[in-house]
């Protein structure tokens, strides 16, 4: 969620959770509860995937993306939701009873994952659609625990659902279900509640006072659950990295420490020398940094700002983080009226390669690395045998143009198998 919303998104964002909380029972707000109906759910679309399929994947090249390579002239066989086989095809032989595709001439990579979402189940298809097979949700709030069992069990289609806990936040509240906390000891409770409802992964936000958040940090730890999100702008960059803070979304902080103002404005002048400081503190935190570059584009242009002296001032420093080693997520911020779900990651990824990082290094961002964040390696994020069949089958080697994963000739996602007829589908 960017740090200084417009107006547009914020309206669109109020109204998506104005929407989730007729949907479904609110819990996440203070205490506040009400009771409604289910959820819609999607109606089916034109083409429909074929369920968990079993199938062989013959003569296809695979991009593996836990090393730079590609394999040349594979078989890889998806079985129960699985990566049972990947191996030359003159090796490996095709399964009685398994589906043929022949996809010579074809490359197969793993899907993709946007880092920073908010999550509504009308975008769902969209996200299948651009060949985002997981998400990791940054606001929660009652029905995404619905929506994401719901995915689980197969009773609805969409990408695996990761979510942070509702937003902790000070005064004045600015979406629906923030956490509100004023003191250390309701820091404490209010950390203590969320754990104790599921959340494992907990949202800070831009208000909190330093002492409320150092409160948040330690009863975080006492629970043994991670937080991530904003730098709150009492902190700053330098005590949430000290602090322990797993992610930090939009750059936020970096703008200050570079001698700029907070949010897009920050932007238009940074002092460059300072950039070293600020790789080297991120580095040693051990820190991850999900920049959303596009958006914070947009949010440029409509404030009219200098647009392309802000992109620029922002890849500068996402290529000065990549080479200092400190490791970045692909994220957009999707789902508050802004840029477009699923789609957007894909001007993601050209923004990362503008910032000057190796098509393999963009694409990391949103396959192995987001793994890794999650601590999810052994689920996702690389085509290998036993992990979950997430792959994107496209028609160009995307280690030389990222481009070639936005047009997908098929997507599955957790072992279910879009066509392209399925996907064009999703995508009306």
């Amino acid at each position: 969620m960017s740090k200084f919303p417009t107006a547009a998104a914020a309206r669109g964002f109020a109204a998506i959770l104005a929407v989730a909380a007729v949907a479904a029972t609110v819990a996440g707000c203070g205490g506040s509860s009400g009771s409604a109906s289910e959820p819609p759910s999607l109606p089916p679309a034109a083409d429909s995937p074929v369920d968990s399929a079993f199938i062989a994947f013959v003569g296809v090249d695979v991009v593996p993306m836990d090393s730079e390579i590609l394999l040349i002239d594979q078989t890889v066989i998806v079985r129960s939701r699985r990566i049972e086989t990947v191996g030359l095809r003159a090796d490996v032989a095709v399964p009685e009873g398994a589906e043929r595709f022949d996809g010579s001439g074809l490359v197969l990579m793993p899907g993709l994952v946007d880092m920073h979402v908010h999550l509504l189940e009308q975008d769902l298809p969209a996200y299948i659609a651009h060949g985002i097979t997981s998400v990791r949700n940054m606001w929660g709030y009652d029905a995404i625990r619905d929506m994401r069992a719901r995915v689980a069990s197969g009773a609805l289609a969409g990408p695996t659902i990761y979510s942070t806990s509702p937003g902790i936040d000070g005064t004045p509240p600015k979406w629906p279900f923030t956490q509100i906390v004023e003191t250390p000891a309701e820091a404490e409770a209010t950390v203590s509640r969320l754990v104790a409802e599921g959340w494992t992964m907990l949202k800070v936000y831009q208000d909190l006072r330093a002492d409320v958040y150092e409160a948040v940090v330690a009863t975080a730890r006492d629970h043994g659950v991670s937080f991530m999100g904003h730098v709150p702008h009492r902190v700053g960059l330098r005590q949430a990295l000290l602090s322990g803070q797993a992610s930090l979304e939009h750059l936020g902080g970096y703008d200050v420490e570079l001698g700029g103002a907070r949010g897009a404005a920050g932007w238009v002048n940074i002092d460059p020398t300072k950039i070293p400081d600020v790789v080297t503190w991120t580095w040693e935190a051990g820190a991850y940094v999900c920049p959303t570059l596009e958006i914070m584009k947009a949010i440029a242009e409509s404030n009219g700002l200098d647009v392309a002296t802000v992109a620029a001032n922002r890849r500068t420093l996402v290529r000065a983080l990549y080479d200092g080693n400190v490791p970045l997520l692909l994220g957009t911020d999707s789902g508050i009226d802004v840029v477009a779900p699923g789609a957007s990651l894909h001007d993601e990824l050209r923004e990362f390669v503008r910032a000057g990082l190796r098509p393999y290094a963009a694409l990391a961002a949103g396959t192995v690395v987001a793994a890794e964040f999650l601590g999810e390696m052994d689920e996702f994020g690389a085509v290998r045998e036993g992990l979950r069949a997430d792959l994107l089958l496209v028609e160009r080697n995307p280690l030389e143009d990222v481009g070639a994963a936005s047009e997908p000739v098929g997507v599955m996602v957790n072992g279910d198998w879009y066509t392209r007829g399925a996907l064009n589908a999703l995508s009306r």
